[in-house]
């Protein structure tokens, strides 16, 4: 039997992390390490900035060049660095009033309190269905 997943079951999931159980309180953060609960999003021990809640958008769903679907996370600008002393940012991601929604690795770039951010587009691709070899 062939394997198949409608693209609406794919974009289901998709929309999901896009909107993050409401659109309104979803934010982007840049940290210092993998935030290890949602508690830790917004803690000055890991957070080096974040957006404002409305200040991300997204583009899609629509096809992979991949395989399946994806949702691009538009550019999201103007974000301050949060702590008084340098940091290393490595991660960026999305999370919401409770809950860490997507986590992901980025270039890591040292950051003091005068710096403002930039975090370019950056996509979230669902796969099609494969078989293991």
């Amino acid at each position: 039997m062939a394997l198949y997943c409608n693209d609406t079951a794919l974009d289901a999931l998709l929309n999901w992390i896009s909107s993050g159980g409401s659109t309104a309180h979803l934010r982007l953060g840049i940290w210092s390490s993998d935030p290890p609960a949602y508690i830790n999003c917004t803690s000055t021990a890991f957070a080096v900035g974040l957006a404002a809640q409305g200040d991300v958008t997204f583009t899609g769903p629509t096809d992979s060049s991949i395989s399946g679907r994806k949702i691009t996370i538009d550019q999201t600008s103007d974000i301050s660095a949060r702590k008084a002393t340098t940091m290393v940012a490595t991660h960026v991601g999305l999370f919401s009033t409770n809950m860490l929604v997507f986590i992901t690795k980025c270039s890591s770039r040292s950051l003091s309190t005068s710096d403002t951010l930039t975090v370019p587009a950056w996509s979230v691709h669902v796969l099609d269905p494969a078989t293991s070899t």
